[in-house]
């Protein structure tokens, strides 16, 4: 759940900075930098994917025997995910 809720706040950051009021109000100023920082690294796009396939594996991990692989799984896809794309 703190997963999914980081990368909510990074998306909504990332759709529109006018957003902050809402994401900081439980975040510490240091964490709030790192926040914009890390919302500036990725599109929005690859950021909604995170989020769609993190809310797809948490019922998943709640639903198998294997909850820690399901987890490992949904980390290497979010690698692939937010890799850079090589030109």
């Amino acid at each position: 759940a703190l997963l999914t809720d980081w990368f909510r706040k990074l998306l909504l950051m990332r759709v529109d900075e006018n957003l902050e009021k809402i994401v900081a109000k439980d975040l510490s100023p240091d964490h709030l930098t790192t926040l914009k920082k890390h919302a500036s690294l990725s599109s929005a796009q690859a950021l909604l994917k995170v989020e769609a396939l993190l809310l797809d594996k948490e019922l998943d991990m709640k639903r198998t025997g294997f909850p820690r692989l399901a987890f490992e799984l949904a980390i290497v896809e979010m690698g692939e995910i937010l890799k850079p794309k090589v030109i």
